[in-house]
């Protein structure tokens, strides 16, 4: 009965876990396409792939999960350039991309939070 119980227990984890990773990219996702639309690039291929993956501690001294996701964006219509999005915890941080030989680094923690919520 306890080796049931624990299957049952991993499986919901597994699937809570799948399903904050979903929304996550999404997120994500959003956050990449509205970035381009502002700075007038072109996304390509309208995906996100999980680059890098680490614990740090919020501001609140709290332990939070950080990710960046990578997307693809061209501003010439000829080269493929590599921008980045960072999630810290369930909170948009930062998004960073190359434009014209140059680095642009959008800080949005000082934005308006867009909390990731598990029923959205």
């Amino acid at each position: 009965m306890g080796g049931e119980l624990f299957a049952i227990l991993a499986a919901i984890a597994v699937t809570i876990l799948w399903w904050w990773s979903l929304k996550a990219r999404e997120l994500v996702n959003s956050i990449s396409r509205w970035t381009c639309e502002d700075l007038g690039l072109q996304r390509l291929d309208d995906s996100v792939r999980l680059r890098r993956l680490w614990l740090q501690r919020d501001v609140d001294g709290r332990l939070v999960l950080c990710r960046v996701y990578a997307f693809e964006y061209t501003a010439s219509g000829a080269e493929r350039e590599l921008g980045d999005v960072c999630l810290e915890g369930r909170c948009p941080a930062w998004v960073h991309l190359r434009l014209d030989d140059r680095e642009v680094h959008l800080d949005l923690s000082k934005r308006k939070p867009t909390p990731l919520r598990l029923g959205q």
